[in-house]
């Protein structure tokens, strides 16, 4: 019963839902930036969290068709680097411009939701003339709910001149099945979002319409007065 209850919950985990609500603004300079590929650090202390913000961003960027690595494929995480192996290994890979993902806030909202009776009666009469009643209650309620929220902040930075090309804030609030994981998915798709929005990603190309076949012509033919064919 007990393994039951628990793929319950991680099904329903996995069912949550969040909204962010992102603020951002683009320096005047960031339209003109060639995005030819960008390196994304996902400033979580949770590896998995920096996992998933990285690979969340990589494939929003490659469905723009911009190339986009995860700083935790390019540097091992547990190790320190000197700013001389920073700008060679950034080198190496073309790396322009840096988008730095970091939450400064995280918390729950919890609510405490009070029990509710409803009692259902019902009454019999048998055919031999007993009669008798019947009440059920039932119970809705009783419990605490826990949604998880968070803030975020994304950068987009520029290699060469350090100067910081993007900037944005956010606020993610999930419901009672979400986790941290659900809002960092919301906050990375808002991300990818306000870029184009802003002007400094472009959009992707629309996809060209599939070419009709055309139908082969068919010539009609009739028979006149003499018999002849004439088309």
């Amino acid at each position: 019963m007990k393994a039951a209850v628990g793929v319950l919950v991680l099904a329903l985990a996995g069912l949550g839902c969040a909204s962010t609500k992102i603020t951002s603004e683009a320096n005047v300079t960031a339209k003109d930036a060639a995005l030819d590929t960008v390196m994304v650090i996902a400033a979580f202390g949770d590896l998995d969290m920096m996992k998933l913000g990285e690979g969340e961003i990589t494939a929003h960027f490659a469905s723009h068709g911009v190339g986009c690595v995860g700083s935790s494929t390019l540097f091992f995480p547990g190790s320190p680097i000197s700013d001389e192996q920073m700008v060679e290994r950034l080198a190496e890979h073309h790396i322009q411009t840096i988008l730095v993902l970091m939450m400064y806030g995280t918390g729950t909202t919890d609510t405490y939701v009070p029990p509710s009776y409803y009692t259902k009666s019902s009454a019999w009469v048998s055919g031999n003339g007993e009669t008798g009643t019947s009440a059920t209650t039932s119970t809705t309620g009783g419990y605490t709910t826990h949604r998880p929220w968070a803030k975020f902040r994304g950068e987009l930075i520029d290699v060469r001149t350090d100067e910081r090309l993007w900037v944005a804030t956010a606020n993610s609030k999930g419901d009672d099945y979400a986790s941290h994981h659900t809002l960092l998915r919301s906050f990375c798709g808002q991300v990818m979002n306000k870029l184009i929005e802003d002007g400094v990603v472009k959009p992707p190309p629309p996809k060209p319409s599939p070419a009709r076949p055309s139908l082969p012509k068919h010539s009609s033919s009739k028979h006149d007065a003499h018999g002849s064919i004439t088309s």
